[in-house]
């Protein structure tokens, strides 16, 4: 019977362990698939989403990169983006958004053929028609707003992933310079061509916009409806004033 008794205790202990051990891994699937969604999801946060797969819009049948050509798109918020896009930048009432673009690639220094989302340049024009409170009257009015979009966007993760990447660009960065310094110089016209260059790519590494929101590494999805609300909201002038309206003057008497 002791003998028994021990060989249903081994058994117990046995079964309890496995449990134990798929519970384990189960919750280590459950986290990592948690972790991973975390990175995809840049975009569902977005009360104006508009998503694209760069690696499909700028490729051709071949596999190659659209040179010539660029990708148009027409975007517009629905009433319920733009109630979201009402409470994110605090508007009395966002009545239409929508946005004329055109997407390019820009892979200066690199192949056609290169594999992965590339930077790309977005350009457009963006129209929406909103309520706002006058400064100096604070009356309500209509106001139709037109601005542009000229972005260079980089596709970016988080800092922590991001890391390496950035020491690639800035190495990159380096040698560029380092190649035009060295480049050959006989005259003033070729001194004054090379400075040129060299602002030029000063230029560029400043103007790039990085915003994993916006234009996500890991998936590759590039959301152009996030660029647009957030060039909209830059472009508004933060004292809005209603037309015709004067400028409140005070006086202090006695």
């Amino acid at each position: 019977m002791p003998t028994m008794n021990r060989l249903f205790y081994c058994v117990f202990f046995l079964m309890m362990a496995a449990r134990a051990s798929s519970f384990m891994l189960r919750q280590t699937k459950d986290f990592r698939f948690d972790l991973l969604a975390s990175q995809d999801d840049a975009h569902s946060m977005n009360e104006f989403s508009r998503t694209l797969n760069t690696e499909k819009i700028l490729k051709t049948a071949s596999g190659n990169r659209r040179r010539s050509r660029d990708f148009k798109i027409i975007i517009s918020a629905t009433e319920e983006e733009c109630h979201g896009l009402e409470r994110r930048f605090e508007l009395n009432k966002l009545h239409s958004l929508e946005a004329d673009l055109s997407i390019s690639s820009n892979n200066v220094g690199g192949s056609s053929r290169s594999n992965g989302p590339v930077t790309v340049y977005v350009e457009g024009t963006i129209h929406a028609s909103l309520t706002r409170s006058c400064i100096r009257t604070n009356k309500e009015f209509v106001e139709s707003s037109e601005c542009k979009v000229d972005s260079l966007v980089k596709p970016t993760s988080n800092a922590f992933f991001r890391m390496e990447d950035d020491d690639a660009l800035h190495y990159s960065e380096s040698k560029k310079k380092q190649k035009l310094k060295s480049a050959q110089v006989n005259n003033l016209e070729d001194l004054l061509e090379l400075q040129d260059a060299l602002d030029a790519s000063e230029s560029a590494s400043e103007d790039i916009l990085e915003d994993e929101h916006i234009y996500s590494l890991s998936t590759g999805l590039l959301d152009v409806g996030e660029l647009v609300a957030q060039n909209f909201w830059l472009a508004l002038d933060p004292y809005p004033k209603l037309p015709g309206s004067e400028p409140v003057e005070t006086s202090i008497s006695g």
